[in-house]
């Protein structure tokens, strides 16, 4: 090789390297420059970091946030403003979001809705249906035949027995369980679309009360909808409109502050579900079922104190509300605790006689303290915490019926 090539050749090598160390030093600069750019609140662009700014609020609304309507803004802090968003209002004669009725807005609900033939459901000062002034006519008196001739009396036709027949929806594919007078009478599976039927037929007329609850695709039971029916003799009792409530787990029963709990259950497809969290201030959020009719929603508990708190939830479909799920407790604290120590706990509380099962012994010592004033023994009874013995705590010991 001649002196003119080596040199040649020495040049381009060097030429060559210059360029990549000069390629290698953009590329490093490019990272630093993009590394180092800073979060501007109040420059109308959401960056990591920021709820939101300005008007950029990244798709959020105040339904999103919980509440029923109103608009929502952002504050000068780049958090979100919700002091135009509206809540629940009770006493507003208005349906909203965790109401079952509000003044006689009852969502389309009636007295037939809960199996009864005639009279006004009526609305509680919390917005919780009662239908106390709901009945069933008393079956008709035997009809005198009125012959002449020594052939008069009364003629007493066969009974017939009377037929109840029950619709509603529950979750798809689930089984559903109905209960006559605490016994279970009739098991079923819903279908895909979550409805389900159930019918009973050569019963004797009478008061009675009945209690259905669904089991979801995780094993979780619903809590018990319970109602009574009075059925008349040789007729066919149709009692429809019935809508399990959601089932509802937590994935913990002790949450880290600032840590996500995970709230989750099932219902019917495409119900709109409301979560109720018990805090010092009620919160509010929704999520959407799936076509499963599986729904969960991942709670931020960094707006949550230390301390007890409980989650509930309730569906909404076709203009119809469920009534609340039952409540599950969890703590915020300093570590994470898994649920199923929890739910163990559940459950022994409803075994109020102690024998390991939830049976008919059980039943009849909730039964004694029913709407009696609760001392000593009888503050066991008191499943829901709420001070006294009423429907809500037969629910609760039917959801965990063991037989």
């Amino acid at each position: 090789m001649t002196k003119q090539m080596k040199t040649f050749a020495l040049v381009l090598i060097t030429a060559l390297f210059g360029i990549v160390l000069f390629l290698r030093f953009v590329s490093a600069s490019s990272v630093n420059v993009s590394a180092d750019v800073p979060i501007v609140c109040g420059n109308n662009i959401l960056q990591s970091g920021e709820q939101c700014d300005g008007t950029a609020l990244g798709g959020a609304t105040c339904v999103s946030r919980g509440f029923t309507s109103g608009n929502l803004a952002c504050t000068a802090g780049c958090t979100f403003d919700t002091s135009s968003c509206v809540a629940s209002v009770c006493g507003n004669s208005v349906l909203e979001t965790g109401e079952e009725c509000d003044g006689a807005d009852f969502g389309g609900q009636t007295c037939g809705s809960y199996g009864y033939s005639q009279g006004s459901l009526t609305c509680s000062g919390s917005c919780v249906i009662s239908h106390s002034q709901c009945s069933n006519p008393a079956p008709a008196a035997p009809v005198s035949s009125g012959g002449g001739g020594g052939g008069g009396g009364y003629y007493q036709p066969p009974s017939m027995g009377a037929t109840a027949i029950f619709q509603g929806k529950a979750y798809p594919d689930s089984k559903v369980t109905l209960l006559k007078d605490s016994q279970i009478v009739a098991i079923t599976v819903a279908g895909g679309d979550a409805n389900f039927q159930i019918s009973l037929s050569n019963l004797s007329a009478g008061t009675y009360n009945f209690s259905v609850w669904a089991e979801d695709s995780s094993g979780n039971r619903s809590i018990a909808h319970t109602f009574q029916v009075y059925l008349t003799d040789s007729v066919t009792n149709t009692i429809s409109g019935i809508f399990l409530p959601p089932t509802i787990s937590l994935d913990k029963s002790e949450v880290k502050k600032g840590d996500i709990l995970t709230i989750l259950g099932q219902t019917a497809p495409t119900s709109s579900v409301s979560i109720f969290v018990g805090s010092d201030q009620s919160i509010i959020k929704t999520t959407v079922a799936d076509k499963s009719g599986l729904w969960s929603y991942q709670l931020d508990t960094n707006t949550l104190d230390y301390g007890d708190h409980s989650a509930k939830a309730r569906s909404f479909k076709d203009g119809q509300f469920t009534v609340f799920s039952q409540a599950m407790a969890f703590e915020v604290g300093t570590k994470n605790v898994l649920a199923s120590a929890a739910i163990k706990k559940e459950v022994s509380r409803s075994d109020l006689s102690g024998d390991g099962r939830i049976n008919i012994v059980d039943f009849s010592i909730l039964a004694y303290w029913y709407k009696r004033p609760l001392t000593g023994a009888g503050l066991k009874a008191d499943l829901s915490g709420d001070g006294k013995v009423d429907i809500k705590d037969f629910s609760i010991m039917a959801y965990y019926w063991t037989g």
